[in-house]
């Protein structure tokens, strides 16, 4: 059994992480996958006798098993219908914590004969047909001259998502660099939530964020529990398409962080995919770089010059963040997108997951695999954590209303 579950792994994680179109999720959500989900647990119960009737009847072996798998489909399908139907009703209307006449409720399969698709672990896998196609673009409000975080749209771990997917962030993000807004976008991950649980200069840096995105499958999961368009958007994926965006609009953009060598690489690519694009400038500070230091402030006194709309810190949390959070307190008009390692995928000194790992939800354990050393621990940390998001909390508040 624990080598099929491991076997299974692969294809439960694509499933759950993955996206609304994935192949794992359209197979699963088929009416067969959804009939045999249902009928497992009497299926698991029921084979063995069948199996050893029907070779008793038929009196050879390959003929028995064909006829055992129909008498074992059938008896499912009774003590289903008999036995587990009317035991989750009573557990429904007695021990369930569901509420009476909620969507929970509605999908159990007491409530309902066997549907067509079947209902996910998230909720929000399928997209209600009243949900927007178009982008959606969200705006801030200031004060005193001061951009302020964009009201959320979901929250996971008690910090806030303000923008659902890459579309809503690419248009939301133009028309800010436009109107010469700063701002602060900054993605949310596992990771991250580890760290901001003990590093408190990096929650106050968070908590100046203008927009976050969610980073990372379990993010995304958990967030469509308040909004079902999340999709995982990592600031990597915008590089090229915003850096388009300004091209066509006229506006400059700064590259900072990295190494000297990889931002000559990406400028030069960034300009020759992007005909028009003006790089306003490109620092790579010196190793040990403090984003609360002096020399951090006339870092943003130079990006700040340089007239610069959109600047790519690639430094890596929890550094880009405070260091955007700063230049936004000196009074910066500059939009800072953190893309932690995205510019060395464009030069090519980091090797990114294959598109279909990112587009399955399996792009950490890609990088679990090439770097197995660094990311072991910080990995466990983050399934402990995911664990008491997804389990612990959950049943503490239980208790809580219990008591």
């Amino acid at each position: 059994y624990s080598l099929q579950g491991l076997a299974l792994m692969p294809v439960i994680l694509a499933a759950v992480l993955g996206s609304r179109s994935s192949p794992a999720v359209a197979l699963l959500n088929a009416r067969w996958p959804v009939l045999i989900g249902w009928l497992s647990y009497s299926l698991y119960l029921w084979h063995p006798a069948v199996f050893e009737f029907g070779k008793y009847l038929t009196g050879m072996q390959v003929p028995g098993l064909l006829l055992g798998w129909v008498l074992a489909f059938a008896a499912a399908w009774l003590s289903y219908t008999w036995i587990e139907k009317p035991m989750l009703a009573i557990r429904s209307r007695f021990g369930s914590e569901r509420r009476p006449g909620s969507a929970a409720e509605a999908t159990t399969p007491a409530a309902s004969n066997f549907p067509q698709a079947a209902a996910p672990p998230d909720a929000a896998i399928e997209k209600p047909a009243n949900v927007e196609k178009e982008p959606r673009v969200t705006t801030v409000a200031s004060h005193q001259d001061r951009i302020l975080p964009a009201l959320p749209i979901a929250h996971v771990d008690g910090w806030p998502l303000h923008l659902a997917n890459a579309t809503d962030s690419l248009a939301t993000l133009t028309e800010a660099a436009k109107r010469g807004d700063g701002f602060l976008f900054a993605p949310l991950n596992l990771d991250l939530l580890v760290k901001l649980r003990t590093d408190k200069v990096f929650g106050t840096a968070m908590n100046k964020a203008t927009y976050v995105i969610a980073d990372g499958w379990p993010i995304a999961v958990l967030g469509r529990r308040d909004d079902p368009r999340i999709e995982r958007t990592t600031g990597a994926d915008l590089i090229y398409p915003l850096s388009d965006a300004c091209a066509r609009n006229g506006l400059s953009v700064y590259l900072f962080g990295t190494s000297p060598e990889v931002l000559e690489k990406v400028a030069g690519e960034l300009t020759s995919r992007c005909p028009g694009l003006r790089i306003a400038g490109k620092e790579s500070p010196q190793l040990g770089f403090d984003p609360r230091s002096p020399l951090a402030d006339a870092a943003i006194e130079r990006i700040k010059a340089s007239g610069a709309r959109i600047c790519f810190l690639a430094l890596g949390a929890p550094k880009q963040e405070v260091l955007a959070a700063r230049a936004l307190d000196q009074g910066a008009k500059t939009g800072f997108v953190c893309v932690g390692a995205g510019l060395d995928f464009i030069a090519g000194t980091q090797v990114r997951a294959p598109a279909f790992m990112r587009d399955n939800g399996m792009e950490w354990l890609w990088r679990l695999i090439t770097n197995p050393r660094r990311l072991a621990a910080r990995y466990a940390q983050c399934a402990a954590l995911l664990a008491e998001i997804v389990l612990v909390e959950p049943g503490r508040r239980w208790l809580t209303r219990r008591a």
